[in-house]
């Protein structure tokens, strides 16, 4: 009885512990989404620094943030499944007369995207998906991942429901497979067909927070 009385206040601190660590790093994530420049470059940096040093603290192998080419094979499924979404969606575009170019001024958007997916990615599987399986057990953390992934898109309407969606893939592959790197490459592909596919007056230029509402003020004063 005595080591179970023991147990419990050392698993409630672990649990606020893995709360601290989820809610600290998505609160710098939130300030930096709602401020504007140079202030946001900042944040952003405070936040993936925050990211960077939890993620070395947790002393985690490569294996478990699916850093390593464990599972890699299986998790590949992944991206056929994302070419052909993608092909669907620019197919839709198409049909609908959605489909447009991206303008040579964003062309450099294509190879940051890239980067900037691998960065979400991690973020949302290596970091908050493992701390949410820790808390909700696997299964439940699939959803719970999918949510907070959405959330960081508010209030873009294409966004949100499609990080959502591609939130619970994602992480339900991760979950399976633990792989980190086919998602990835998933993510950026249908992120810039999905900017390719829709009207820029629905994605804004795939801005969100105080970005997305600064975009849609400057394109009603046109």
């Amino acid at each position: 009885m005595a080591t179970i009385a023991l147990d419990q206040p050392r698993k409630d601190a672990g649990r606020l512990r893995v709360i601290a660590e989820i809610a600290i790093p998505y609160g710098l994530l939130e300030i930096a989404l709602w401020s504007r420049r140079p202030a946001q470059l900042w944040w952003g940096i405070a936040m993936l620094g925050v990211v960077a040093l939890l993620t070395l603290a947790s002393r985690r192998s490569l294996r478990d943030l699916g850093l390593s080419t464990h599972g890699i094979e299986c998790a590949m499924i992944v991206f056929p499944v994302a070419l052909a979404a993608c092909a669907l969606l620019l197919l839709t575009g198409w049909i609908f007369g959605w489909a447009h170019t991206i303008p040579i001024s964003s062309r450099l958007f294509g190879a940051g995207y890239i980067i900037w997916a691998f960065v979400q990615q991690f973020m949302a599987q290596s970091f908050y998906y493992l701390r949410f399986e820790e808390l909700f057990g696997s299964k439940r953390a699939v959803w719970v991942s999918a949510l907070l992934f959405s959330l960081a898109h508010v209030p873009n309407p294409v966004l949100m429901p499609a990080t959502f969606i591609g939130g619970l893939g994602f992480s339900e592959a991760f979950r399976r497979w633990r792989n980190l790197y086919p998602i990835w490459l998933a993510h950026a592909a249908l992120g810039i067909c999905v900017s390719a596919t829709f009207p820029v007056l629905w994605t804004h230029q795939m801005r969100v927070g105080l970005g997305y509402f600064l975009l849609h003020i400057g394109m009603l004063s046109h």
